[in-house]
């Protein structure tokens, strides 16, 4: 292995450990923002065929 590839292993061991955390946070802001979304389509669906809010 050359020295760019042992560069780019290590980067990927590092960013492995050290960026899990930010993964698990960055997925459930997605998770968050998905339902958010879902939601609003519901009510604005639910809207459009008369029936009363969700919240």
């Amino acid at each position: 292995m050359g020295e760019l590839g042992a560069r780019n292993l290590a980067l990927v061991e590092w960013s492995a450990t050290e960026l899990a955390p930010f993964r698990g946070i960055l997925g459930n802001l997605r998770q968050a923002r998905d339902r958010e979304e879902f939601e609003r389509s519901m009510d604005e669906h639910r809207n459009q065929q008369g029936h009363p809010s969700g919240q």
